[in-house]
């Protein structure tokens, strides 16, 4: 009898759980699942645009919602995730609001949505030219005394678009470049450019002419030379008194280009300063030999007299 009890209540566990089964599977139940950390984009900024105006991008604009539907579509759409948009077309200058839109997939609708509304600002776009820097990060892996450098940069500058504001916190636009891919053979990489504040954080929301660039990467050496400065674009009846401030810069080049090579020369033009001011030195470096200016300054201080 006991025997009995014990095989009907094994049966009982197995048609329960082949029930759950059934339902889970087969039935596909409607379910409620909260959806976190839906980043929140703007669409139609090219309306914007044609007005000469942008967004002030917020970092990490994000919402939550509570989405109903059958619990396979849901599933699935957890695994592609869910986009949420803001429509600005119609914004102007200043302070606005928007309707933040949920893209949910066919099955699915929208029980509760953590803000259905944004406030955004709007601000005049304007555009600035930068020039490609390079980072080498990691060892570079050699047993010599060489750097890793790049050169023969395309394209070398590149234009930055966005919200005033924005595009004044840009300090530089900049690719990294892993320095154990270097060598002392030339070569040809790609990388990937990001437009950043002084202190290497990525600046979003604006929009960069070229997202990549190519350049020639190689090992070469350094080497202290003296530098040698005239002055152009004088006034009439004044000269030189003094300059001062740099007197050697760091180069980097192949050991063929600095094998013979002690100085450099530069020019400072003095056509704005009266009696004295700081200006930055313009080189004329031999084929093959770039300025290391990493950390080193070549601002001079010019000192201007009356012609004896």
């Amino acid at each position: 009898m006991l025997e009995n009890k014990n095989v009907l209540k094994i049966i009982s566990l197995i048609i329960a759980i082949l029930l759950w089964v059934y339902v889970m599977g087969e039935v596909n139940p409607d379910t409620k699942e909260k959806i976190s950390d839906i980043e929140v984009t703007f669409v139609n900024t090219e309306t914007l645009a044609d007005e000469g105006l942008a967004v002030v991008h917020e970092q990490d604009l994000r919402v939550s919602a509570i989405v109903k539907g059958k619990r396979s579509v849901i599933n699935e759409m957890k695994k592609t995730g869910l986009t949420a948009t803001v429509d600005v077309a119609d914004a102007s200058e200043g302070k606005n609001r928007g309707k933040v839109e949920l893209e949910l997939p066919s099955g699915v609708t929208l029980d509760s949505i953590s803000d259905d509304t944004i406030s955004y600002r709007v601000e005049k776009s304007i555009e600035v030219k930068k020039t490609v820097e390079i980072d080498f990060v990691g060892d570079a892996g050699n047993d010599k005394d060489l750097v890793p450098w790049a050169y023969d940069m395309y394209p070398d500058t590149v234009t930055v678009t966005g919200a005033e504001s924005v595009v004044n916190e840009v300090d530089a636009v900049r690719g990294k470049i892993t320095s154990n891919v270097v060598s002392e053979s030339p070569k040809t990489v790609e990388v990937e450019l990001m437009a950043v504040k002084k202190d290497g954080t990525e600046v979003q929301g604006v929009v960069l002419n070229h997202s990549k660039a190519k350049t020639t990467v190689r090992l070469m050496e350094t080497r202290d030379v003296d530098v040698t400065i005239t002055s152009k674009n004088m006034e009439n009846g004044k000269e030189v008194d003094s300059i001062s401030g740099v007197d050697s810069v760091k180069v980097v080049g192949t050991s063929e280009a600095l094998a013979d090579l002690d100085s450099v020369s530069a020019t400072v033009d003095v056509s704005d300063i009266k009696s004295q001011g700081k200006k930055e030195l313009n080189f004329s470096l031999p084929t093959g030999v770039y300025l290391y200016n990493k950390g080193n300054s070549t601002e001079v201080t010019v000192k201007i007299k009356t012609a004896q």
